[in-house]
């Protein structure tokens, strides 16, 4: 009786006793590749790099290697022929390497700590930090010359008696912080001068601020705030907005200077025009691919000024008129009382671009420049400022993924922005990191971007008789209105100090609780950079999962159903299963749906054509459109084999002493818990190597015929560069698993198969044959039980044919050792067998 068995791959699943024909226990430098087993050839050596690889940043007419060597982090270049090393880029003394990633020319390093950029310019890379530099910029008020006078008198003989009533008429004060009459109550009440005069007066106002305006003179209050413009146009890391007070409450006087020859004295020296200067900052130029400019923007004024106002009468000069020799009455009615004004200081939110400085400006210091304003009535026309959200926060992941351009960070802990510091003054910012070190100098309006923030600490040290006293202010911040933050403005207008008595140390303890380093873990929420800017993460664009963590991200290459081709591009790995995310109309990414509870153990997941590899609890799992599963557990040792042969004997006869390793191995799920994924596409679908440093052989899977097979590896670790992936040895070589070899030399090989079972019956073998285009010869062992437990050798041989006539047994197992051609080709045998009849006569 003929009976023809094809050889397949490595199975544990079913149990010897249901075992298929052909299926392997082990199988060694050998995969199945369309039905057939060859020999698995290891890959050229493309050259040899110290260090680990860890990743392949590669762009338009370049690729470098990037390795770790020690603490330093070092970039090669491949010409596709040769390895040569670049420079270091940077260290991680200190640090725990993350990953690596690339946006363009621009590359990422996250480690534990930060997350570092260095950017490729001509022929090397640029190391950037962990931060874009954040430019400090002062502004400043001078004295406007404008072509018009600002102080000039008027006799209005015809108005004597509106005169005469000013002179004994109070009207409302509005400095006055136990009046709280509002504005619009003011305008209810009727003006204790006749029309006539009032319009006059009315008149010369209005004309004389118009023409102050056309000047680009600033008369009222305003805000002036930058940002820098990134290449792509986005604002990043706005400063704080500063508070301008060209005038505070009360913008220019008039007064009755002679009231017996009725003459009314208009004062407006209150005409500003703004300046700016800042210092140098180092090595800018670094940075000229990146920040475009700094832009300045500016708010319209806040006017204190009522345009439909009705003069009440006169009120109390301000006591902080610069000029002493003001009059100490005023004609009152045009200006807003107290509570308005501040209520529009605190409540603006809109900035209009009014200058753009080019980064390259900042190699040198400039001081007192003029920012010239023009049509100041038409402000609102310019480039509105969009709001700043936590840019100058610092963040690092402890994953990330670069998809369409896109930056993609998971596992985000988020260490928050010291602050703006105010002039002199030690300040910490309540959950901020450290010490605010960014100094604005004296402000009236301080500013924290971040609405959780609830207090300033201002802390200062004052040395009373040769001891050491301490001053500690605290100052409530509220969340503002319109920008994203918190604030604290002087009722005063007045700049901001810390005015607490001086304390010895041993009265009052310095307070640290609002230096405290605060971490906003956003463990459930994947951050997404601006098109090819791995710098900016717009808010907007960021996706919270109702999950406890994410842990990886990889990309969808394949319809997950009939019509819906791309509509969740990216698949998101957690503690609670893998979501799909849809795209939205605007562009955005939304958690739409779980597509498996399957839980990623291990972030090292692998992108392949159209499945996605990756490790849980049960083992090696392939997800391809909505589908899982898992390929690992036909190879898993809890589905436990009746049988083991031991083939020392075998081995040392062949004199191949390295199979015997290759041979007892550990359980699949050992192999699995430090492993990393590598994937060569030549083949069929692909196939997929698990690779463990610890071991000297690496598993394979074949995507196309889903069978597993081993290969000898003394690789420690991959890196995928579609469609190329290379691996590294310990000693620092580096193949391609992708590149078709060009060895030619003998491939040492081994398979023993699982039980075969022919018939229902003790079998006598007769003949043998291996079947396929074989040039190498074979050392084959023919292996008999009669329980499928106890194995004894049946016959063995050299040939491919071979003929037998022995003891008959149940079961049998095919072990083979070679050293195969590159062409060899094994596709199954053929065994020709005889059942020993017990109910006949022999």
């Amino acid at each position: 009786m003929l009976q023809e068995i094809k050889y397949k791959g490595i199975t544990r699943l079913p149990s010897d006793h249901d075992t298929f024909d052909g299926e392997m226990e082990e199988m060694y430098n050998l995969a199945n590749s369309n039905g057939e087993l060859r020999p698995v050839l290891p890959p050229d050596v493309i050259g040899t790099m110290p260090g680990q690889f860890i990743f392949v940043h590669k762009n338009q007419g370049y690729e470098h290697f990037i390795t770790l060597d020690g603490a330093d982090i070092k970039a090669y270049n491949y010409n596709g022929s040769s390895i040569t090393l670049i420079g270091t880029i940077t260290n991680i003394y200190g640090e725990t390497l993350k990953k690596v990633e690339s946006v363009g020319g621009t590359l990422i390093i996250l480690t534990d700590k930060e997350i570092k950029y260095a950017l490729w310019k001509n022929t090397s890379y640029i190391y950037l930090g962990n931060k874009l530099p954040f430019p400090v910029i002062s502004f400043a008020l001078a004295k406007k010359e404008v072509p018009i006078t600002t102080r000039f008198w008027v006799t209005y003989d015809s108005y004597s008696s509106d005169i005469s009533k000013l002179n004994t008429r109070e009207g409302y004060n509005p400095r006055s912080t136990g009046d709280r009459k509002s504005s619009s109550t003011l305008l209810e009440g009727k003006s204790v001068v006749s029309s006539d005069f009032e319009n006059a007066i009315m008149g010369k106002i209005n004309s004389k601020l118009q023409l102050m305006q056309e000047n680009s003179a600033f008369i009222f209050p305003f805000f002036v705030r930058y940002a820098l413009r990134l290449y792509d146009g986005s604002l990043v890391m706005h400063s704080q907005p500063f508070l301008m007070l060209p005038s505070k409450f009360i913008p220019f006087h008039v007064s009755i200077d002679d009231a017996s020859l009725n003459k009314i004295e208009f004062d407006f020296l209150f005409a500003s025009k703004l300046t700016y200067s800042f210092p140098a900052i180092s090595g800018i130029s670094n940075y000229s691919d990146l920040i475009q400019s700094v832009d300045v923007f500016i708010s319209s004024p806040i006017y204190s000024y009522l345009y439909d106002g009705h003069i009440t009468g006169m009120i109390n000069n301000p006591d902080y008129d610069p000029v002493k020799y003001y009059p100490e009455k005023i004609i009152g009615g045009f200006f807003k009382n107290r509570e308005d004004l501040m209520n529009e200081i605190t409540s603006v939110g809109n900035f209009y671009k009014v200058l753009s400085i080019k980064i390259g400006d900042f190699g040198t210091a400039q001081s007192t420049k003029d920012l010239i304003v023009k049509n100041l009535d038409a402000l609102v026309n310019q480039e509105p400022m969009k709001d700043d959200y936590r840019t100058h926060d610092s963040i690092t992941a402890e994953n990330s993924f670069t998809y369409n351009h896109k930056l993609h960070l998971s596992g985000v802990t988020v260490t928050r922005f010291p602050g703006f510091k105010l002039g002199t003054e030690t300040c910490y910012y309540d959950g901020a990191k450290s010490e605010a070190v960014i100094n604005i100098g004296a402000q009236p309006f301080v500013f924290y971007p971040n609405t959780d923030c609830k207090k300033l600490h201002m802390k200062s040290t004052v040395d009373i008789g040769g001891v050491t006293n301490y001053k500690n202010t605290f100052i409530t911040l509220s969340e503002h209105k319109l920008l994203n933050g918190s604030f604290y403005v002087d009722p005063d207008l007045k700049n901001i100090e810390n005015v607490a008595t001086p304390l010895p140390i041993d009265v009052i303890p310095i307070v640290y609780g609002l230096s405290q380093s605060l971490k906003d873990l956003e463990y459930n929420k994947l951050y997404v950079s601006a098109f090819q800017n791995p710098f900016y993460f717009p808010v907007e664009s960021r996706v919270t999962l109702p999950v406890g963590k994410i842990v990886a991200i990889a990309s969808n290459t394949q319809a997950i159903s009939q019509g819906q081709f791309g509509q969740f591009p990216l698949y998101v790995f957690t503690d609670d299963g893998i979501w799909a995310l849809e795209v939205s109309a605007e562009g955005k990414y939304m958690a739409r749906q779980p597509v498996s509870r399957e839980v990623c153990i291990n972030p090292k997941i692998m992108q392949m054509d159209s499945h996605i590899a990756f490790i849980t609890a049960k083992g090696l799992c392939v997800l391809s459109g909505t589908e899982v599963e898992c390929i690992s557990d036909i190879i898993s040792d809890n589905n436990t084999r009746a049988s083991k042969l031991n083939i020392s004997s075998f081995i040392t006869a062949t004199s191949k002493p390295g199979l015997q390793q290759v041979y007892q191995t550990d359980d699949i799920e050992t192999f699995l818990q430090d492993c990393v994924l590598a994937y060569e596409y030549l083949n069929g679908n692909g196939r997929i190597f698990v690779i463990n440093g610890s071991y000297s052989y690496a598993y394979v899977f074949d995507i196309l015929s889903k069978t597993w097979g081993k290969i000898g590896s003394d690789y420690s670790n991959a890196v995928a560069n579609y469609p190329d992936c290379y691996v590294q040895s310990p000693d620092g070589t580096v193949r391609n698993l992708s590149a078709i070899p060009s060895s030619t030399a003998n491939v040492s090989t081994l398979f023993i198969t699982r039980p075969i079972t022919l018939e229902d019956a003790l079998l006598t073998l007769k003949s043998f044959r291996h079947n396929g285009i074989l040039k190498s010869s074979l050392n084959t062992v023919v292996y008999g039980s009669r329980n499928g437990v106890d194995y004894t050798p049946v016959k063995s041989s050299k040939s491919l044919l071979f003929h037998s006539n022995g003891s008959p047994f149940r079961y049998f197992k095919i072990a083979v050792i070679a050293d195969l051609k590159p062409s060899d080709v094994l596709s199954g045998c053929s065994i020709n067998f005889e059942p020993k009849f017990t109910n006949r006569l022999r």
